[in-house]
């Protein structure tokens, strides 16, 4: 993994950090440094998101084709304690969404803070998973 984008992330895991990081943000946002196997997992998560919900960890990896412990891998690698934390929070999120461009003047500078952190970071996302590389050779040879 590159030092450099662990270093970055690690600063920003205050207290309460990844509560404002939905786990859809979180898997784009390590999706270039994910192996193989978890980028099948992420690519099943990304394209089913509402799934986890209805799974276990042992119905969900035989779906996707994996194995529990890639999936508990995946879920520490996503900085969560494994599935059943994952899942928690991907329940809740659909339960109670999280609306990060809705800014309160009761916010916290912290809060604050991490609903930017989640606002640009999903522009960004959306950005890159939209984005053809042929613009962007193009738009590099210019």
């Amino acid at each position: 993994m590159d030092t450099s984008y662990s270093a970055s992330v690690s600063s920003l895991n205050d207290d309460t950090a990844d509560i404002y990081i939905d786990y859809l943000c979180r898997i784009n946002q390590k999706y270039s440094y994910l192996s193989k196997s978890q980028k099948k997992i992420a690519n099943y998560l990304n394209d089913h998101p509402d799934e986890i919900s209805r799974c276990s960890i042992t119905s969900l990896c035989k779906k996707i084709g994996t194995s529990p412990s890639s999936m508990s891998r995946f879920c520490q690698m996503l900085n969560y304690k494994g599935f059943s934390d994952m899942k928690f929070c991907a329940e809740k999120e659909l339960l109670f969404p999280n609306d990060t461009t809705e800014f309160n003047t009761n916010d916290n500078i912290r809060i604050t803070k991490k609903k930017y952190l989640n606002l640009y970071t999903t522009v960004l996302t959306d950005t890159l998973l939209n984005i053809k590389d042929q613009y962007i050779m193009q738009a590099a040879r210019h």
